[in-house]
């Protein structure tokens, strides 16, 4: 659902229209982020290593890091902590622990499709993606990119059924066959969502692209609930210029899924890169820090631990298809 928290999309939405240092949609230019070549640990001919982020992920990483060295961070809450800017810090510190010093030059993309991302990784314009993503969405192209091991391992993630606070019949639904009554919407290119979605069996399932269409919907109560992760509030509200969403109390519905970071295999640095994140992702996970991590930056939301999960059924081995 890679990436998929209401507010967050609005904010690194804006990010990408503020950061007026990054490129501009379809632009190749390559942007370094600011000094990340100053802690280059590397041998001075070292070259800097091309890791593809939108726009707005660079600003929440910026804003998040405030001029630190990300090998020195180890408190991942703050401004700016969400789970992206999180995991553009674990990138320097898996490729540190890996072996890997050169700095890095973050390219930006604004607005990009997400299937986009990913054919500019196939192509090898780009080493790596900063940000992890859903295995479901590159299940199929295993043969044209290196996959890491989890970054989130299966049954980790929960998130919420988040509906408008008007929206008296979705707040009252507890059991499944209740929800399944509730009309949903989704992107219909987050694979993972889709999926889960369909297993859980919802009666009508709507799709929009623009994550603000999504939006509208819930809150004209076109469609019931969105999937998203819990915002780390008090209580759990995401809010935004068109108004707020909370989620059905006390019912979480866990991702079986695992994000995984990516590597092209045609990037004449992809095989360096990948196996240097294998063995940085196992130092990073004995030390306890990639866990750590996503519940520092909200991720993992440990306030809706004793919630019941949602039980439902879903076959690993096909995905749902999308009307």
């Amino acid at each position: 659902m890679y990436q998929r928290v209401l507010i967050r999309l609005f904010t690194l939405l804006l990010g990408g229209l503020l950061s007026v240092n990054l490129a501009f949609a379809g632009s190749n230019q390559v942007v370094s982020v600011n000094a990340l070549h100053a802690f280059s640990r590397g041998a001075p001919d070292t070259h800097p290593l091309t890791v593809m982020a939108p726009s707005g992920v660079i600003n929440l990483f910026n804003t998040f890091r405030a001029g630190r060295d990300p090998l020195a961070i180890n408190y991942f809450g703050g401004q700016g902590a969400f789970r992206e800017s999180a995991e553009l810090t674990l990138v320097v510190q898996a490729l540190h622990f890996g072996g890997l010093d050169n700095a890095i030059d973050y390219v930006p993309y604004v607005n990009s499709g997400h299937q986009r991302y990913i054919d500019s990784m196939v192509k090898g314009r780009y080493v790596m993606m900063g940000e992890s993503i859903w295995l479901s969405d590159v299940k199929d192209r295993e043969d044209e990119l290196y996959v890491t091991q989890p970054l989130v391992r299966p049954g980790e993630f929960y998130v919420g059924l988040y509906t408008h606070p008007d929206n008296k019949k979705a707040l009252k639904a507890r059991t499944i066959e209740q929800i399944r009554k509730l009309s949903i919407v989704t992107n219909p290119n987050w694979q993972s969502d889709v999926d889960v979605i369909h297993a859980i069996g919802f009666d009508k399932v709507y799709y929009a692209e623009a994550f603000t269409s999504m939006l509208r919907m819930v809150k004209r109560q076109r469609a019931d609930v969105v999937l998203s992760a819990f915002s780390s509030n008090e209580n759990y509200e995401h809010s935004w210029d068109g108004g707020v969403l909370i989620p059905i109390p006390g019912i979480k519905v866990m991702f079986p899924g695992s994000r995984h970071w990516i590597v092209s295999k045609a990037h004449k640095d992809g095989e360096m890169v990948y196996q240097a994140l294998e063995k940085g992702i196992e130092a990073l996970r004995e030390k306890g820090q990639i866990r750590k991590a996503y519940i520092e930056s909200g991720f993992f939301n440990q306030k809706a631990a004793s919630w019941k999960s949602l039980e439902y059924h879903m076959n690993m081995t096909t995905k749902a298809s999308v009307p």
